[in-house]
């Protein structure tokens, strides 16, 4: 509403009405009731109505940042870490001796440092379902099964016969990290040259070594759905949600690590079972709990010499905390989860 010149006694009074005859009233003064009434007729409008697009927010959008993050410390795998991370386990097989051409075990160094990013996530995704940090005998039967790698040529006695061969240990190695009957990540790497020769050289199917096991690597990574670990890493947790609840209560969680981890500063699987599991007492498998710590560890780069394969630190428990919340998500939201925690 807006007043004339002060020599004018009318208003102007902006509304809408419908169209036709409309009958309305003016009330100059409600105590006195001094009710004016008129009419008007409106016509309908022919010209259609365009909107007015409203100026863009000049607010800045938040944008998720792992520097700045919760998860800053968490590192990454780079080209240089998987090739220094690869060289110990190269090393730490027996490769070397099995391929007596140098030129061949080149070629063969090359094919696996090469996939050797795709080959840890498998060797990942098995081991949290399987004997942790290893790889179980009748585990790794399951998954060459599920695969395709057992056929004709690779029976199930032909497997087993390159498992054992794998499993000898030579020289000196941690009996944790690489134990009897079990396959660490070396070992897995190693019974892939062998199981590709096996199947591809020996059968006639390939005349190098190296083209052997270029092709069971595709075979393998294009065999199933791959276990896309990093990938749900950096869109499911390394968002601005994740980071805003897990900041809010990062006071709480970090008594809660300093109380299981103790003296000797980290978690191990044993300690995040008691947490969930016993203290917290969430309806939550253990096979689920195993999944999120074995997913939450970063890249070790010497397994056989490093117990930090079945530790967790405290950046690490954070994204773990997150992972071990996804079964639940169902029954609790994020933020009652982290209560417990803390709690």
């Amino acid at each position: 509403v807006r007043t004339l010149p002060m020599t004018s006694r009318f208003y102007l009074i902006a509304t809408l009405m419908p169209p036709g005859k409309v009958d309305y009233y003016f009330v100059r003064n409600e105590k006195e009731q001094h009710i004016y009434y008129s009419s008007t007729t409106i016509p309908v409008c022919e010209e259609e109505m365009r909107a007015i697009p409203l100026p863009p927010s000049k607010k800045k959008m938040r944008i998720f940042s792992k520097p700045s993050s919760v998860f800053r410390s968490w590192q990454e795998d780079t080209p240089g870490l998987l090739a220094v991370t690869f060289k110990k386990d190269f090393e730490q097989s027996k490769l070397s001796k099995m391929i007596k051409n140098q030129l061949e075990l080149d070629a063969v160094y090359e094919v696996l440092l090469k996939n050797f990013a795709a080959l840890k996530e498998e060797f990942l995704s098995v081991i949290v379902k399987s004997s942790y940090p290893n790889i179980g005998w009748n585990d790794f039967t399951t998954y060459c099964q599920q695969k395709s790698i057992t056929n004709k040529d690779i029976v199930l006695s032909v497997l087993d016969r390159l498992f054992i061969a794998v499993n000898t240990k030579v020289g000196k190695q941690d009996d944790y990290a690489n134990r009897d009957r079990e396959l660490c990540r070396s070992n897995f790497i190693e019974i892939m040259v062998r199981i590709a020769e096996a199947k591809y050289k020996e059968m006639g199917q390939a005349q190098f070594l190296h083209e052997a096991v270029e092709r069971l690597v595709k075979d393998i990574l294009t065999t199933g759905q791959p276990p896309f670990i990093h990938k749900f890493r950096k869109e499911s947790i390394w968002t601005l949600p994740i980071d805003d609840l897990l900041r809010s209560n990062r006071e709480g969680i970090r008594k809660v690590y300093q109380r299981y981890a103790g003296i000797k500063r980290y978690l191990s699987l044993q300690d995040v079972v008691q947490l969930i599991q016993v203290d917290c007492i969430y309806d939550v498998y253990q096979h689920e709990i195993v999944k999120a710590y074995g997913y939450s560890k970063m890249t070790v780069k010497n397994e056989q010499e490093n117990f930090s394969i079945v530790r967790i630190n405290n950046i690490r428990r954070l994204q773990s905390n997150d992972r071990s919340c996804i079964p639940c998500v169902h029954r609790q939201n994020s933020q009652c989860l982290i209560q417990k925690f803390t709690e």
